[in-house]
């Protein structure tokens, strides 16, 4: 249970002597909060720069007086004067009482403290003494982030925490007078100069009210702006004033004056040349020139930096950082003759196998290459040959507090201090030397998710060759970062609420996997709001060069570095970039009517600049860019009714606006709005817009307010919202209510509903209280139309297995989105995880008449550097605005289809044949082949071995030993099952242990499916192996299972991941001609491939795909192996490519399997099923249908169309379209 050691620290921190027991005590406790016991930590306050190696913190059980739990101090303390001891959660015990002694390097016990009571210790360092109780305590109903706190002297608290921080005076003596200076100034640059600043760097805690910033105008000598400091120096040690664009007067010459509370002249410097000043503080006082300068060429973002106590520049602006001590020693040379050092120490003994290098103060040389310089960082990255310890990382970060004089590839020796900063073992203050040049870097190793311990790889060279999911991208725009990663069984990461009960072993096991299974992709510099964005390809982020959440990067590489609290990427290269999710067409939700629900995010006609409590643009041209876009999204949805979140309560100015700018953009008066006035007493709202030629209001609005129900607390939840709606064209009539409850952010310990302790976020209990009161208002007719048909819509701000949720279904309302889009619905990213706050809840009688549900992914999977908001972005970035929908608000609209007319039933039996994931959808399937003797088993996530399977199993193919061919002994087809790489899913253990099968074909190697998995299966049937030593191996060696004489036909189908969709319906087509199929790579032929068509010399070559999946190379390579006809069967993409082999290879069939055309796993088990029965296989995407599919369907003619996959894969509006389509005459 030993705590972590934080020493909350400045890199720059030189070491100095070892403490003295009087100048170092305990100054801040946390032990006991409400709920679980988080945050708990214990705040030691010593000389910065004091040695505290050999001390420890000692924690006593006031029980029975003994020791349980003892943590070691380590190194010097930082600039913050403080080091703080981290607990885990419940790891201090709650007192009545408990001690804590404080103990010195040589044993002695500088303190021993207790709370709730005073104990005497029995055994430790303590032993037999009676401990000081501080006489302040924490308690059950303390608030998280509290603490108790030594201030002058005098405990106190409970109170907020500031750990990491000085308290107060401590006991400690009078700090003295503040020892300030200006480090860094930005005036002028290329265009217009934006980000201008100056910069002051001052003692950590050091308080500068009553300071300011004088700025002069060197043409007349005359003060021009004057700026005053307030508060203390936070642990950066520095501050900043920002400036408006050209708010710095741009020299020859311009002064700055930095004045002190007493309104003396601290220093009075220039720039372009010196100036004398002629009033104010400075009055009558000669500047002092800076010596360097910027000018109309300097590009954005630099700035000149006093760096060592010179000025410099102008280079990489590092605002906000320190640039150095400021005014310290010259550091002299970087290093003299250090490549002559022979006695090396290895990096690996330097960095140790735990959390902190084991020779802290310790100076060694080291010796490697430089694989990583990011001249912000203030150091590079130096990794040696290594120790062969893969517990020990071969990397080691070299602070040289300043740019460095290397390059990436340079051989380099370093002699410098070992030490902890951040918790990154580094060398500071090092001498180095070049030993030689352009050198060859290391192999990247290689690293894949889940990283639970990233220490053994910290500051190495390193690559992720898996295909990652971008996953977040909240902190794009402003920090040029990225969050990769995986989900459970998928791509994308989900809240752990949005899937499993809240407070279930299962949501705790799933956010434990979502942190195991995600890494920062970062972009090298340490300022904010870059003007150059760095795409994962390494280009420049452009509107056409641009990501969305979900989209895949492969190879990411570079640097592994721990900097603000996260694990970080710094990249070296460019990753291979991968668009998986491009963005989607508006959903046809079908139906006679359509609802809208839009979460227009802080849509007010009052500017920020008018009043400063408005929330939404800041001036015109924000609001111009913000109306634009939503205006964009809302005309292209059409929806008949929308319902509005977040838009101004300012008595429909705001909603009267909105319309006016949709009927402009329409050409025609399209739009109407509910007039409401004032609702509730928030400064947002919701609302209706609607098209009056389609839709009507029915009698008048009714609100839900506290007055309605006390249950509905309206100081916390936006009132709802509900309107009656008659379809003009049939007279059908529903109630739509709009809302938007209490946020899960906000604060509602005053009713006392503080933090769920089973993930629900704040405000939970007045969340759910609404919802139910909500549901019983809906169920009562609030608008008195007599119509029980309703739809309930909105922001809920809770995930789908949450209470609110709960509380809804429980009054009889269904939940849409689950319905019709499965489990894995979202309309809104948080910290990289999927979930839908947004709703569309039908009542039961509305629900038969729901004809689909689904939200438009046109907000949450766009960074926000797209939005409207032009705060802090420079223009490089505000030139990514568009006037379109994407990223018109953080949330995607959901668009519901009721039909409130007749439905025909349909003429061709359309089925879905679909399981929980896709080992239940293989199952499922494999269930249609009846009794079989043999089975197929292949990894759900490795799909190439499926695609190659499926054409053996169709036609029955057993493996005899790997030395000859048999067919199924009842000469039946063979169902294609799915496993994971490490354990066999339930589904198919339960179908296995069913259907009983005598023969099981294992394909892949042991990386695919390994060992434990082949144990398994032995429980249900022989095993034999298909052990190829990759994918194209694996398709070589199941073509031998084919008679090689009388192949007149092979199919050749691109085996990687990113290409291989083309010959998803090719696999299927092979199993029908009893042909195998053979996997190349997009742009040369692996030699296992070659080797089997030559064996076989077939008669045709038949290639699936366009040249993106398989180059025209790879086709002249075949035709240097064989003599053989070539046919390229292709669309424009992967959906027209399966019409093209369905056309070319299928006249007809009585049953046509759809499957999805994105997640290959149901499309490659339903191959096998196809080949079997002569069917073809077509793909759609997961919400419409591709253009080209109906129509290949008349020409198929089939009685049975059959859906592969849950509606996660291919949604209920695909599946309605293919309804539609049967039931036409």
């Amino acid at each position: 249970m030993a705590g972590a050691v934080a020493l909350l620290a400045s890199v720059l921190t030189p070491i100095a002597a070892t403490a003295a027991d009087g100048d170092v005590f305990i100054s801040e406790i946390h032990y006991d909060n409400a709920s679980t016991d988080v945050g708990e930590a214990i705040e030691v306050q010593a000389p910065v720069g004091s040695d505290l190696t050999g001390w420890s913190v000692v924690l006593y059980n006031g029980d029975n007086g003994a020791v349980y739990d003892t943590d070691a101090l380590t190194g010097t303390v930082p600039d913050a004067g403080v080091v703080v001891v981290n607990y885990p959660e419940n790891g201090i015990q709650n007192g009545a009482p408990d001690g804590i002694a404080l103990v010195d390097a040589a044993g002695g016990v500088v303190e021993f403290l207790s709370y709730e009571g005073t104990m005497t210790a029995l055994g430790g360092p303590a032993d037999g003494r009676t401990s000081t109780d501080i006489g302040v305590q924490e308690g059950s109903s303390t608030p998280v982030g509290h603490s108790l706190q030594k201030i002058d002297g005098v405990w106190t608290g409970p109170a907020t925490s500031s750990f990491g921080m000085i308290n107060g005076g401590g006991g400690g003596a009078d700090p003295g007078p503040v020892s300030a200076f200006i480090s860094e100034i930005h005036y002028d640059n290329a265009s217009t100069d934006v980000g201008e600043a100056i910069e002051v760097q001052a003692p950590v805690g050091s308080d500068l009210t009553g300071w300011s910033v004088v700025l002069y105008n060197g043409d007349n000598g005359a003060v021009y702006d004057t700026d005053a400091l307030t508060g203390t120096v936070p642990d950066a040690g520095v501050v900043v004033v920002n400036y408006p664009e050209n708010g710095i007067q741009n020299g020859a010459p311009d002064g700055i004056a930095l004045v002190d509370a007493a309104g003396n002249v601290v220093e009075f410097l220039s720039y372009e040349g010196t100036m004398t000043a002629l009033g104010g503080p400075a009055d009558g006082r000669t500047s002092t020139d800076i010596g360097v300068q910027e000018g109309s060429s300097t590009p954005v973002g630099h700035s000149l930096q006093k760096i060592a106590g010179v000025w410099t520049g102008p280079i990489a602006a590092t605002f906000g950082i320190r640039n150095s001590e400021g005014g310290g020693e010259d550091p002299g040379d970087p290093g003299a003759q250090v490549c002559d050092v022979t006695d090396l120490t290895l990096v690996g003994a330097v960095q140790g196998s735990g959390a902190s290098t084991p020779m802290p103060g310790a100076s060694v040389t080291v010796r490697g290459t430089v694989v990583g310089y990011f001249p912000d960082f203030k150091g590079f990255f130096l990794q040696d040959d290594g120790d062969t310890d893969p517990a020990t990382s071969d990397g080691i970060f070299v602070f040289t507090d300043g740019p460095a004089d290397v390059s990436v590839g340079d051989e380099v020796a370093v002699t410098g201090t070992a030490k902890e900063a951040f918790t990154v073992t580094q060398l500071a203050d090092p001498s180095y030397e070049v030993c030689a040049s352009e050198t060859q870097l290391p192999e990247p190793t290689e690293v894949t998710m889940p990283l639970v311990d990233h220490e053994p790889y910290e500051s190495m060279y390193i690559t992720f060759p898996q295909d990652l999911a971008i996953q977040e991208y909240y902190g794009y725009g402003r920090y040029g970062e990225i969050v990769l990663g995986l989900g459970d069984d998928m791509l994308r990461q989900y809240q752990p609420t949005a899937v499993y009960e809240p407070g279930s072993a299962e949501a705790a096991a799933l956010a434990e996997y979502n942190a195991a299974n995600r890494i920062t992709l970062d972009d090298g510099l340490s300022g904010q709001n870059p003007a150059f964005l760095r795409h994962p390809n390494g280009e420049a982020f452009t509107l056409d060069n641009r990501f969305r959440g979900g989209d895949l990067v492969t190879d990411a590489t570079g640097v592994l570095d721990y900097r603000f609290n996260l694990w970080r990427i710094q990249p070296t290269e460019g990753a291979t970039y991968t668009a998986a999710n491009p963005r989607p067409a508006v959903p046809e939700v079908g139906g006679t009517t359509t609802v809208g629900s839009f979460n227009v995010l802080n849509y007010f006609t009052t500017l920020t600049s008018q009043d400063p409590n408005a929330r939404g643009a800041d001036t015109p041209e924000e609001f111009a860019r913000q109306q634009a876009k939503i205006v964009a999204a809302i005309n292209a949805m059409d929806a008949d009714v929308v319902g509005l979140i977040e838009i101004e309560n300012n008595g429909d100015v705001a909603v009267s606006a909105l319309v006016e700018a949709l009927n402009a953009a329409a050409g025609e008066d399209r739009w109407d709005y509910v007039p409401t006035g004032k609702i509730g007493t928030d400064a947002i709202t919701t609302a209706f817009i609607y098209q009056p030629e389609l839709v009507e209001p029915v009698g008048d609005f009714a609100i839900l307010d506290s007055t309605v129900d006390a249950r509905f607390l309206d100081d916390k939840n936006r009132p709802a919202l509900a309107q009656t709606f008659a379809d003009l064209e049939n007279d059908g009539q529903v109630t739509v209510v709009v809302n938007h409850l209490k946020s899960k952010g906000s604060a509602c310990d005053d009713v006392g509903d503080p933090q769920d302790p089973d993930g629900q976020g704040n405000c939970n209990l007045t969340r759910t209280n609404a919802a139910d009161a909500l549901g019983d208002w809906a169920n009562g007719d609030p608008t008195e139309t007599g119509t029980d048909d309703v739809l309930i819509i909105g922001d809920l701000n809770s995930y789908d297995k949450e209470d609110p949720i709960d509380a809804l279904k429980a009054d009889g309302f269904s939940d849409l989105l689950l319905e019709h889009v499965g489990e894995f619905a979202y309309s809104y990213v948080f910290d990289g995880m999927l979930g839908y706050l947004d709703y569309a809840m039908a009542s039961a009688s509305l629900d038969d008449k729901v004809t689909g549900a689904q939200a438009w992914h046109i907000n949450a999977d766009e960074p926000s550097v797209l939005d409207y908001d032009m705060s802090f972005k420079p223009p490089a970035q505000d030139v990514l605005w568009a006037p379109d929908a994407y990223r018109s608000s953080d949330h995607d609209p959901v668009l519901v289809g009721l039909e409130l007319g007749v439905v025909a039933p349909p003429s061709v039996e359309v089925d879905r044949w679909g399981g929980d994931d896709r080992y239940g959808t293989a199952a499922k399937v494999a269930e249609q082949f009846g009794e079989v003797n043999t089975v197929y088993v292949a990894s759900g996530l490795a799909a190439a071995d499926a695609l190659v399977g499926a054409s053996p199993a169709a036609n029955g193919l057993l493996p005899e030993g790997m030395a000859g061919m048999a067919s199924a002994p009842d000469g039946s087809a063979a169902p294609v099952l799915l496993t994971r790489t490490d354990r066999l899913p339930a589904a198919t253990a339960s179908l296995l242990e069913a259907i009983s099968p005598a023969d099981i074909v294992l394909l892949g190697g042991t990386s695919a499916v390994n060992a434990s998995v082949e144990t398994e299966l032995q429980q249900y049937g022989d095993v034999v192996r298909v052990p190829g030593q990759d994918r194209y191996d694996t398709a070589a060696m199941l073509a031998d299972l084919f008679d090689p004489a009388g192949q007149d036909v092979v199919f050749l189908a691109a085996g990687n991941q990113g290409a291989f969709a083309d010959a998803l319906t090719g696999s299927a087509a092979a199993g029908s001609l009893g042909s195998p199929v053979l996997l190349t790579r997009t742009d040369r032929l692996p030699a296992a491939t070659a080797d089997a068509l030559v064996e076989m010399d077939p008669s045709r070559v038949v290639v699936l795909g366009g040249e993106s999946a398989v180059t025209d190379a790879v086709l002249d390579q075949v035709r240097a192996a064989v003599d053989s006809d070539i046919e390229r069967i292709f669309g424009d993409d992967r959906y027209q490519t399966a019409i093209a082999v369905s056309t070319r290879f299928v006249e007809s069939s009585d049953v046509v399997l759809v499957a999805s055309g994105r997640k290959f796993p149901d499309a490659l088990t339903g191959a096998a099923y196809a080949g079997a029965v002569d069917a073809p296989v077509l793909l759609t995407r997961p919400d419409e249908l591709p253009a080209g599919l109906l129509a290949e369907l008349d020409r198929l003619a089939p009685s049975r169309v059959v859906v592969l996959g849950g509606t996660t894969a291919v949604s209920s509006e695909v599946q309605q379209a293919l309804e539609d389509w049967a039931a036409q005459p």
